[in-house]
């Protein structure tokens, strides 16, 4: 197995390695401080990648190392798993801090780059990107025959079109070369049947496809339109995206559902463990529609502020900004019935600060053997307990207590993580009702999770109920 770690300073990333090693060679980028400059040690990483046998290589460097891999390479991958670790264990300075945010950063420009071509191509048109040239214009496109993303740019310096028309050429190798131009003037010319590219002294001629063989764009037949903020769009998208199912050895839906209330639109995601949903203002109309996990996740990282246009036929969704056009497919399919499962708003709950828990719960989790901690909720002193067995245990004093919440649940810490690093608010309200899921509030935003084992409590008496049809199994 060849594993890739990658994050800001103080994250973990070493304790992880040695975890997940079993026996494999260790490589350190921070082994490389001192004997070499920034970029270059990214570079001296990137070949590490290309190491025969089972490896692990972590370090704050493997983001622009695995950028300039891909830059560099046109088949293959870099490595078979790859650990993202953003939060620090421990307080940092602005610079480490600023280094961890630029981390992220790059992150996100490796995610961006082909969001909408296959990985394996089953079509060479699939691997390719149309280019619409108009005069001081260049429109880009891009899809698996699932998502269609297509974005305009306007010639600002930065792009010069020498005349009109389409190409169609290979994504990768355009991606590959632009990549290099980093703040250089990129010039396009038709010429031959080939797209000529070029800045500064280079240039690269690219062998063009029959633009008329690129799919065509999604259309919406008679469908409902309405306009929004993107922020109403992409925040609730965000908040729940964590628990949207990724395994497909799964029978769970793997996506979002989007679901009118008298109070605007409410956003719910599952993967059969846990369930998050958030509500938004956002006025969308008719019944619900699933989108698919890939859309979703483009819609998070493309749409930018402003305002966007969302068109829908319960079979296509498209949605527009001013340069940008993100359409797929929806997911065919019936959401469960979610509501029964969420619980009502308890009158046993503590109000915790939000970052002492998540730093408790990862200094927890260096103590696992399996994926699970302990969460103990006291009203006696306003406690709340973070426990990982008899390894490790820290208590957190409550800013707030209703009732007198007496429970001690284990659960999966990465659940109880991913929900805590969504909200934004310096407290978080953990619920804690006798016999119901553990769940988190923040404003419009809560998350139920089914406690892996009830420690302490005898079970629930289970009186003969009415069947729920397509009840999610909490």
């Amino acid at each position: 197995m060849r594993t890739v770690i990658f994050g800001g300073p103080k994250t973990g990333k070493t304790t992880l390695s040695d975890k997940v090693a079993n026996g494999a060679p260790v490589y350190h980028g921070d082994d490389l401080i001192g004997q070499f400059g920034w970029s270059e040690a990214s570079e001296q990483i990137a070949l590490w990648l290309d190491r025969e046998g089972d490896w692990v290589i972590e370090g704050v460097q493997l983001g622009r190392a695995l950028r300039k891999w891909l830059a560099s390479t046109s088949e293959g991958k870099p490595c078979d798993v790859i650990y993202l670790n953003w939060a620090p264990f421990i307080p940092v300075s602005k610079q480490q801090a600023a280094m961890g945010k630029g981390c992220q950063t790059t992150w996100k420009e490796i995610e961006h780059v082909g969001v909408a071509t296959e990985t394996t191509v089953p079509l060479p048109i699939l691997g390719s990107v149309l280019i619409d040239f108009q005069k001081g214009s260049a429109t880009f496109s891009t899809t698996n025959l699932e998502l269609y993303i297509s974005e305009k740019v306007t010639g600002s310096g930065e792009l010069n079109v020498k005349q009109s028309g389409s190409a169609c050429v290979s994504f990768r190798l355009l991606k590959q070369f632009v990549a290099r131009a980093e703040s250089k003037s990129v010039l396009f010319e038709l010429r031959d049947k080939k797209l000529l590219v070029s800045y500064g002294q280079n240039v690269a001629s690219l062998e063009m496809l029959p633009a008329e063989e690129f799919p065509e764009p999604f259309k919406v037949q008679e469908g409902n339109e309405i306009t929004c903020n993107a922020s109403s769009l992409t925040e609730p998208l965000a908040k729940v995206f964590h628990s949207v199912c990724q395994d497909q050895n799964q029978f769970a839906i793997s996506g979002v559902n989007i679901h009118r209330n008298s109070a605007g639109s409410e956003f719910a995601a599952t993967d059969k463990h846990r369930i998050s949903i958030c509500k938004s203002a956002a006025q969308i109309e008719g019944e619900d529609f699933i989108i698919p996990r890939q859309m979703v996740k483009a819609l998070i990282d493309l749409l930018e502020t402003g305002q966007v246009k969302l068109r829908t036929d319960r079979q296509v969704l498209i949605v527009e900004s001013e340069n940008l056009s993100i359409q797929g497919k929806l997911l065919e399919a019936t959401y469960p019935k979610y509501q029964s499962v969420i619980p009502e708003p308890s009158k046993s709950a503590l109000n915790a600060h939000r970052k002492e828990l998540i730093e408790a719960v990862q200094t927890a989790s260096i103590f696992m053997r399996q994926n699970e901690i302990e969460i103990q909720l006291r009203g006696k002193g306003k406690e709340l307990e973070v426990a990982c067995f008899d390894r490790f245990k820290t208590k957190l004093i409550a800013s707030e207590l209703e009732g007198q919440p007496n429970r001690t649940v284990r659960i999966n810490h990465r659940y109880l993580l991913e929900a805590l690093q969504v909200c934004e608010s310096d407290t978080v309200r953990i619920e804690v009702g006798d016999h119901q899921p553990l769940a988190i509030r923040e404003g419009q935003f809560i998350e139920a999770m089914n406690p892996l084992i009830e420690v302490g409590s005898p079970a629930p008496k289970v009186e003969q109920e009415e069947k729920v049809e397509e009840a999610i199994p909490f």
